[in-house]
């Protein structure tokens, strides 16, 4: 992971995971998200992995989908599981026993 996103990239990354977020946030239940939003939910989790690997940190990701209106415990929806994402945090933070 890069230490240091490029700024611009990240901001095209942010804008087009709001507007995903918000698609996702529209759909009534997780079936329409299967059906109807397979392609949103297959579009976010690949932007989420890309902005992951260019060095933009979860909770900004996690911001974007919210202000598209997708709320945390709806967050699976973009194809992330919550609990992954808590395990990734711990495992950046995680400085080994030397």
């Amino acid at each position: 992971m890069p230490s240091v996103p490029d700024t611009e990239r990240a901001a095209r990354y942010m804008t087009v995971l709001g507007e995903v977020g918000r698609r996702l946030a529209a759909l009534p239940d997780g079936t329409a998200v299967a059906t109807t939003g397979r392609g949103d939910h297959k579009q976010a989790g690949e932007l989420l992995r890309s902005a992951w690997r260019e060095g933009i940190e979860h909770r900004v990701q996690l911001a974007a989908l919210q202000s598209g209106g997708l709320l945390t415990f709806d967050i699976p929806r973009s194809g992330w599981e919550p609990e992954l994402l808590r395990a990734l945090d711990r495992a950046v933070s995680f400085t080994p026993l030397s």
